[in-house]
């Protein structure tokens, strides 16, 4: 199953030019590496020098109520489900082996957690991992303990598609712009939610406790948009459904990839993972896959571990010099 593209040749050339201009200045022979070396080695030789605090952004905790909250909901009716005989399809006892995971991460203090100076990849068992680079494309490949990789292909719907697309719906100029708008934005009003569905029918059934659930959840991302145009919402709503919809497929990729490859980690590094929002939708997306989302079919709790790299947007000029110097190698 292949879910990443080739490199472009621009972006090719790109880092050799870069490779062989730091080459002649430090007077070492410069030699053909490709896109692919460039990420991967770095990621490994900074993995092993920097501390977590130094390489990786801090995980956006406060992003995680929500989704943890709807978990909390939908476990207590899926018990209910199995004590009224109404599905045999979850296995009560998952149930509460991710009712347990969940109230484990409610009574960590994320915000004293105690901090490790030594480098990352000697302070945590991270290898192998996913290397997920979310710029303009989008790439993945596996990197190994011994610098090896894999590269796993990629998609081309990256920054540069949720760029153009979000420039075309709403008039955003730059990407700047088109991200703070999203920031700001309410993606209620194009994404369908369960509470958008569900009607009082004035009995208290399974339906009202589904529709009493205090914490909402996603139905169909806009799926309010069917039948309308651009010009019937906000931009910045637009943005905001635009960027929901954006993340949660890529989050869903890797986590499937990671499984699939029994990897420990993934790691997030490009320009596009730099901004807090997105950092925050990606904490919303696989904190409702890691405890709700098929989990109950799982024969076994198995969850994503996941990262944003610091200053990703500069992997690829890093990797060329970390690539080139005798120093580094």
């Amino acid at each position: 199953m292949v879910f990443f593209a080739h490199s472009s040749l621009a972006q090719f050339a790109t880092c050799d030019r870069f490779c062989r201009g730091r080459s002649h200045i430090c007077f070492n022979r410069p030699k053909i590496i490709t896109e692919h070396d460039c990420f991967a080695k770095c990621f490994h030789f900074l993995s092993h020098g920097l501390s977590r605090d130094q390489l990786l952004h801090p995980i956006p905790y406060d992003a995680m109520e929500h989704p943890l909250g709807f978990c909390e909901e939908l476990h207590s009716l899926l018990k209910l489900m199995n004590a009224n005989k109404i599905s045999k399809v979850h296995d009560l006892e998952m149930v509460e082996k991710l009712e347990e995971a969940v109230r484990e991460v409610r009574n960590t203090d994320f915000v004293n957690l105690p901090k490790d100076s030594r480098p990352l990849a000697e302070a945590e068992d991270i290898f192998p991992c996913l290397l997920a680079i979310n710029g303009s494309t989008f790439n993945g490949f596996i990197v190994n303990k011994d610098a090896s990789f894999q590269y796993l292909d990629a998609t081309q719907l990256g920054g540069r598609f949720f760029h153009g697309l979000g420039s075309l719906l709403t008039g955003c100029k730059t990407y700047e712009e088109l991200i703070e708008m999203a920031a700001k934005g309410n993606h209620k009003k194009l994404d369908t939610h369960k509470n958008d569905m569900l009607f009082d029918t004035g009995e208290d059934d399974l339906v009202a406790k589904f529709r009493d659930t205090k914490v909402d959840s996603l139905v169909f991302n806009f799926g309010k948009a069917v039948g309308k145009t651009a010009g019937d919402f906000e931009p910045a709503d637009i943005a905001s459904a635009l960027l929901r919809g954006f993340v949660k497929e890529k989050a869903e990729r890797c986590r499937l990839v990671a499984s699939l490859h029994d990897l420990k980690s993934i790691f997030f590094v490009g320009s596009f993972v730099n901004h807090e929002i997105v950092r925050k939708v990606y904490t919303e997306m696989f904190t409702f896959s890691n405890y709700f989302i098929d989990a109950v079919h799982r024969k076994k709790i198995a969850i994503s571990k996941y990262d944003f790299v610091k200053n990703g947007s500069h992997f690829g000029a890093l990797g060329c010099l970390i690539n080139t110097l005798d120093l580094f190698i």
